[in-house]
């Protein structure tokens, strides 16, 4: 290898020294010119919108480069032109990540070297967001801070700055404890990790208002009631509650000088929370957060007592999620509230009751919450006892009888159809005396059970577990004359083994057994005995049952006398038949009255008045028709029409037709279907109208059976009928309605077919 000269080798090295010197950016100063414009002392903090890097100031510079590095290398990322100026904010950051940077000053276009590298953690400025009062100070919250350890929170006032204390990063809500009530308060927060600070901002809070502290809050009769101790200088308090779990709910305001307030937006077996704020001078103080519990618990209502099995039942509207029930009571021996004992339903018996005592009882509702309600106000109730009950079956109802009670002023009866199911309310009985009661909802061989409660001074007496009967038919009875006395027929009951008849007459009326009958085969029974020119009544026991027939009624009348029966046709008559009804009124006698159906409900009152008296009210058509041109259809309705308003008017269908003029023959006789009745004694009142000629007529042609026709639409008739009447009496003969007289002479009328006497 060829040497080379000494004047190359200095050549090369000159080189490689001006190369170097221009890659380290030295230009043609030197490393002395180029270190001695570095800037030193190259600060980092954090400021409200970016990292703030700060130098010192270079004389002789034209401006300076900011840089920040990164894993590559460093970054310009800011030139600053101004050599005055000695700082620049690096927005472009982001919180909680660690930043490096250098800056290089500029001098004569040449570049200095760049400063040594300095770092810093971006911590953003902590933000309150809230600062306001609560139960205990004033509280501050902030925003959180990347990156940031811990936080330092500063209170100023007045010439008073002071560090309050330090948290951890973890929170970012502090509550200043030491705040005094009325003073108004500078607030910052700094972040803090490994020495480095973040900027910070003051805010000043609202006047501090003390909270007030709820005292209680106690269960009432449909409300909470809560209490509280104040605020000073309170200008109102506003109540707020929420459910166990739930969120806080506003209430009400009430004035600075209320301490107390009525929740009545209460639901039963509901837990409930509340709290209070305090407002001065327009400013909200906080509240107790944990605030004060009440387990509300409705007030059992709608307390009532009762007198049963010689005790008193308290009973009361169940609350709804009530464990139990707690009972109290007060009385001539105790005058202050005395427990009784608890119950899980909503009843209590006491059985340590003194007939004729007055007691009071209150009750309070134990909550599934554990809470206790207020008490329910008192109700009083004196003992009673109770009458015995027994019962007897009819042909369609279940009669209960009881024993009197002294005391009694009312009695009311009950009944179920189990032991299992609940009383059934079915009637009052009042007064002292009335001893049964009869019940007409019922079903063959069901069973009932009865019982019945004395009532004295509006209070209702005790009532035992009833007695029980199983309903069966008793019989019915019919009664009719004949000619060997009054006649008795009844059906077969199901049960029993005979009968016990007996009778009740108006001048004696008490029930008298007048024959037994062995059997339940035989179904009939003639008196002979009965009391006649008065009501019988008859009713059947069936021997070995508590079977009792209704009591059935006939006028008695002496089968061994004459009997005539007076008919009156065409009525009614506004006047003329009153007056015919106001002789046979006087002297006890009846008649038989043939209406014309078109005439009715003109004259409705003659009607009623008819069948009160006793009458026999028979069909004489509709349009007073003759039957024996009429067709069948006619025929059909005008008997129909007629029947229907008597028995709207009477309840009783009429059973008897007279043919208007007696025109009838086999064919509308038939088409009745009724019995044909005409007459054997004609008047001829209605050609005549003279009452001296019908009078004549009567006592000429009457005898024992016969049948007289009249028409109650002439005075001239009703004139007559003043004489007539006492004159038959005179002469031995009753007075009796046609079917009456039939019976009596033993003739069984059939339909179709026609009858002029009973003779």
């Amino acid at each position: 290898m060829r040497k080379k000269s000494v004047k190359a080798i200095v050549v090369s090295l000159l080189t490689v020294i001006m190369l170097t010197v221009s890659v380290a950016g030295f230009g043609v100063y030197g490393a002395r010119s180029n270190t001695m414009y570095t800037p030193r002392d190259v600060t980092l903090s954090n400021s409200h919108n970016g990292v703030l890097v700060e130098w010192e100031k270079k004389l002789g510079v034209k401006g300076y480069y900011v840089y920040r590095w990164n894993d590559e290398g460093k970054v310009k990322i800011a030139t600053v032109t101004d050599a005055e100026k000695t700082k620049f904010v690096d927005a472009n950051v982001e919180g909680g990540k660690k930043y490096f940077y250098s800056v290089s000053a500029v001098h004569k276009q040449k570049e200095s070297s760049v400063s040594e590298r300095v770092g810093i953690v971006r911590l953003e400025t902590p933000v309150i967001s809230s600062i306001g009062n609560v139960s205990g100070g004033i509280r501050l919250q902030w925003s959180r801070c990347e990156g940031a350890e811990r936080y330092t929170i500063f209170r100023n006032y007045g010439k008073e700055n002071i560090v309050l204390c330090h948290i951890s990063a973890d929170g970012c809500s502090y509550v200043d404890s030491t705040a005094e009530s009325g003073k108004k308060y500078n607030y910052a927060v700094v972040a803090n990790t490994l020495g480095i600070k973040s900027a910070y901002k003051y805010r000043m809070s609202q006047e501090y208002v003390v909270a007030p502290k709820v005292q209680s809050a106690v269960n009432s009769n449909g409300f909470v009631a809560l209490s509280w101790h104040g605020t000073p200088g309170a200008e109102k308090y506003l109540v707020y509650k929420r459910s166990l779990n739930g969120q806080w709910s506003y209430l009400a305001a009430v004035d600075g000088k209320t301490l107390s307030y009525q929740d009545k937006s209460v639901k039963n077996a509901e837990t409930y929370v509340y709290t209070v704020k305090a407002m001065k001078n327009g400013v909200y103080s906080g509240y107790d957060a944990a605030g004060v519990t009440a387990n509300y618990v409705s007030v059992p209502s709608d307390i009532s007592i009762a007198n049963v099995n010689n005790c008193l039942k308290v009973s009361w509207n169940a609350v709804a999620d009530a464990s139990k029930y707690r009972v109290y009571r007060i009385d001539s021996h105790n005058k202050s509230w005395k427990l009784l004992g608890e119950s899980a339903t909503a009843y209590y018996s006491d059985n340590t009751v003194e007939n004729g005592m007055l007691y009071t009882y209150t009750v309070r509702a134990v909550g599934n919450n554990s809470g206790v309600s207020s008490y329910l106000s008192g109700r009083s109730m004196t003992a009673l006892k109770m009458p015995s009950v027994w019962m007897n079956c009819t042909s369609d109802s279940i009669v209960v009888n009881w024993s009197k009670m002294s005391t009694a002023t009312a009695y009311r009866v009950y009944k179920k159809t189990s032991a299992a199911s609940a009383w059934a309310y079915i009637g009052t009985v009042s007064g002292n005396t009335g001893t049964y009661l009869t019940d007409k909802s019922v079903q063959e061989g069901k069973t009932y059970i009865y019982t019945v409660r004395q009532v004295y001074s509006g209070v209702y007496g005790s009532f035992n577990s009833g007695i029980s009967t199983v309903f069966n038919k008793a019989p019915v009875i019919s009664t009719k004359l004949s000619p060997s006395g009054i006649a008795l027929n009844w059906n077969k009951p199901s049960v029993g083994n005979g009968y016990v008849i007996e009778r009740m007459t108006q001048s004696n009326p008490v029930w008298v057994p007048i024959a037994t009958v062995n059997g339940l085969g035989n179904l009939k029974y003639a008196d002979s005995g009965a009391a006649y020119g008065q009501l019988n009544y008859y009713r059947i026991k069936v021997k070995g049952s508590n079977l009792v027939s209704y009591a059935a009624s006939i006028y008695g009348l002496d089968p061994k006398k004459p009997a005539v029966a007076l008919t009156y046709d065409d009525g009614p008559h506004p006047t003329v038949t009153h007056d015919i009804l106001d002789v046979l009124r006087k002297y006890n006698a009846k008649a038989t009255f043939f209406v014309v159906g078109s005439r009715i409900n003109s004259y409705k009152d003659c009607i009623i008045r008819e069948a009160q008296m006793g009458c026999e009210i028979a069909n004489h058509t509709y349009n007073h028709t003759t039957l024996s041109s009429a067709s069948n259809e006619i025929i059909a309705s005008e008997i129909a029409r007629t029947n229907n308003l008597v028995k709207s008017l009477t309840g009783k269908t009429p059973v008897l037709v007279r043919a208007p003029g007696g025109s009838i023959n086999s064919r509308s006789a038939a088409a009745t279907g009724c019995p044909i009745v005409h007459w054997s004694v004609d008047t001829l009142d209605w050609q005549s109208r003279n009452a001296s000629s019908v009078i004549a007529k009567v006592k000429a042609n009457t005898r024992d059976g016969s049948i007289v026709l009249m028409h109650d639409l002439y005075g001239s008739t009703a004139a007559a009928t003043e004489t007539i009447v006492p004159w038959l009496i005179s002469q031995g003969y009753q007075l009796v309605t046609v079917s009456e007289l039939m019976q009596l002479k033993g003739i069984d009328m059939q339909p179709g077919q026609v009858y002029t006497s009973a003779y």
